[in-house]
C-alpha cells in the first residue's frame, strides 16, 4: 500500500536559451527547436526520487505530472528513466492558451484527482515563461504551505519537513507541516543520468492522458477561457532614477522629513486588527490537535478549550487539522471581488530585515511615471518589523501615500502571513495596478496574493 505520494510537476520547454518572440502574436517561436524537460524541473525530479530513497521501509511513490501537447509524453518517459515511478499527462485542446492561473487550476484538479499527495515539487521557474508563479498559485489553490527556492531538505517525515531556502543574499530555514509544495533551485542536488534499467522501464511505460472531462474541469476554468492575463507586448524596460537633495545632517534630514510627512498624512500606520484568529468555544473539545501541529507555540489548552496567544502568525495549520471547524481566520473574504471601483497605482516596498530593498525604490520611480500617465495617485505598501524610518526614502521618488505595517510578527519572511496581510491591504485600499519586484521573495509572495484575491 502506498503511504506517501510525491508529485513532481514538470514542463516541456524549448531546448535553447536564445528564445525568440513572434512580434505579431507575442508568443514563442518554437519551429526548428528541440523540446526538453525544463532544466530546473530536472532538479525537482531528482529531489523527489531522493526523498523516496530516504524513507527506508515505507511505501513512497513519485509521480511526474505535466500539462501539454501529446508529444509531452517523451519528457514524462525521461522522468521515469531517472527514477520516477509513474507519470500522467494532462492534455486537451481546452487547456491551450493557459496563463499561470489557469495552469495552476488544471494541475490542482489533477493532484486532487490523484489524492492524498503529501508533497508537491516544482522547479523554481521555466525557461520559456520565466515567471515562477505556478508553484505559489498551485499551493494556494490546494490550500497548503509553499516554500520557494528550496536549496536543501534538512529533515522530512510523513507529517513535517525542514527546508532551507536560498535568497539573494542569505539563507532561511523553515519547518512546515505536510502536505506542502516547494520549488527547488539547482543547489539542491545533482540530477542523475538514466540507468539502462531505467531506460528499459521508460520505453515500455504507458502514460495515461487525462483530459478536461476526466478532471471534471469547466471550460471557463482552464485554458484561454480560464486565464486572467494575456501578453500584449514584450519589451525591455528602461530604469531611471529621480533624486531630490535634502540639506542638513543625516539625522536632521530623517527627523524633519518624517515629521512633515506625518503632518501631511501621507503615511498611514496599518495594524493587524483586520486579521484575527478565533476559536469557537461552543464546538472546541480541547482535543489538542491544533496545539500539536502549531510550530510557533501559539496555542494552549486551558480548561479544555484552545486559546491562541500572541505568537500566532496566522499560518492556518491549526485550521487544517481541526475536525470540528472550531478555528477560523477572520478578515479575509472568500467572496469573488468586484474590481470595477479599483483605482491608482500601488508599489510593494520589500524589506530585508529593517531596511527597504533598492528594488522597492526603483519601482516607486517607475510607478510614478505610470501613475502620471494615467492621472492617478501613487501609493506603496511596506510590511516588516522595525522598517518605519527606512521607508521614508520612497517619498523622494514621488510617492503620494504609504501604507505601513510594522509589527514583530513580520520579523521572519513567512510567505503565508505576508500574503494574507498584503491581500487585505489591497482589498481595503483598492489599487487598480499593483507593482512588486521580481526578487525571489517577491516571485513567491505575489502569486499567492493574486490567488487569494
Amino acid at each position: 500500500m502506498i503511504e506517501i505520494k510525491i508529485v513532481v510537476c514538470i514542463k516541456q520547454v524549448p531546448g535553447t536559451t536564445e528564445i525568440k518572440i513572434d512580434p505579431e502574436t507575442n508568443t514563442l517561436i518554437r519551429e526548428g527547436i528541440e523540446n526538453i524537460i525544463n532544466p530546473f524541473d530536472a532538479y525537482a525530479i531528482e529531489e523527489g526520487v531522493r526523498i523516496r530513497e530516504r524513507f527506508d521501509g515505507e511505501e513512497v511513490e513519485v509521480i511526474a505530472l505535466t500539462m501539454g501537447p501529446p508529444q509531452s509524453k517523451e519528457i514524462l518517459k525521461e522522468a521515469i528513466s531517472v527514477g520516477v515511478d509513474r507519470a500522467i499527462l494532462l492534455s486537451d485542446r481546452a487547456f491551450a492558451g493557459a496563463d499561470t492561473w489557469a495552469t495552476s487550476t488544471t494541475l490542482a484538479k489533477a493532484i486532487n484527482k490523484i489524492g492524498d499527495c503529501r508533497l508537491i515539487i516544482l522547479g523554481k521557474q521555466t525557461l520559456d515563461g520565466d515567471t515562477g508563479q505556478v508553484g505559489p498559485e498551485l499551493a494556494q489553490r490546494l490550500d497548503i504551505p509553499f516554500i520557494g527556492y528550496a536549496s536543501s531538505i534538512l529533515e522530512i517525515n510523513r507529517n513535517k519537513m525542514k527546508v532551507k531556502r536560498l535568497m539573494e543574499d542569505r539563507y532561511e530555514t523553515f519547518e512546515i507541516n505536510l502536505p506542502a509544495a516547494i520549488s527547488v533551485v539547482k543547489d539542491i542536488n545533482t540530477p542523475r543520468v538514466p540507468s539502462l534499467r531505467g531506460k528499459m522501464k521508460a520505453k515500455s511505460a504507458e502514460i495515461p492522458v487525462w483530459d478536461a472531462v476526466r478532471l471534471e474541469a469547466h471550460e471557463d476554468e482552464v485554458g484561454l477561457s480560464g486565464s486572467y492575463t494575456q501578453v500584449v507586448k514584450i519589451f525591455t524596460p528602461k530604469i531611471k532614477h529621480e533624486i531630490k537633495m535634502i540639506e542638513g545632517s543625516t539625522g536632521e534630514q530623517v527627523e524633519q522629513l518624517y515629521k512633515e510627512l506625518k503632518e501631511l498624512t501621507v503615511i498611514e500606520q496599518e495594524d493587524l486588527l483586520f486579521m484575527e484568529i478565533k476559536v469557537n468555544k461552543e464546538t472546541c473539545n480541547g482535543c489538542s490537535l491544533c496545539k500539536k501541529v502549531c510550530l510557533y507555540d501559539a496555542i494552549e489548552i486551558v480548561d479544555g478549550k484552545a486559546i491562541v496567544n500572541e505568537n500566532c502568525v496566522f499560518c492556518g495549520a491549526c485550521i487544517e487539522v481541526c475536525k470540528l471547524n472550531s478555528i477560523e481566520i477572520t478578515g479575509l473574504s472568500e467572496e469573488k471581488k468586484d474590481f470595477s471601483d479599483y483605482s491608482g497605482v500601488c508599489v510593494y516596498l520589500e524589506a530585508n530585515g529593517d531596511r527597504i530593498t533598492d528594488v522597492g525604490f526603483e519601482l516607486v520611480s517607475e510607478g510614478r511615471k505610470l501613475a502620471g500617465q494615467l492621472g492617478v495617485k501613487l501609493s506603496a505598501v511596506a510590511i516588516g518589523s522595525g522598517i518605519e524610518k527606512s521607508t521614508l526614502g520612497a517619498f523622494q521618488y514621488g510617492l503620494d501615500k504609504l501604507y505601513l505595517i510594522d509589527d514583530p510578527v513580520f520579523s521572519d519572511n513567512l510567505d503565508d502571513i505576508f500574503a494574507k496581510a498584503l491581500a487585505q491591504v489591497i482589498t481595503r485600499y483598492k489599487p487598480e495596478i499593483f507593482l512588486a519586484g521580481a526578487t525571489w521573495f517577491g516571485r513567491t509572495l505575489i502569486p499567492k496574493v493574486a490567488a487569494i484575491l
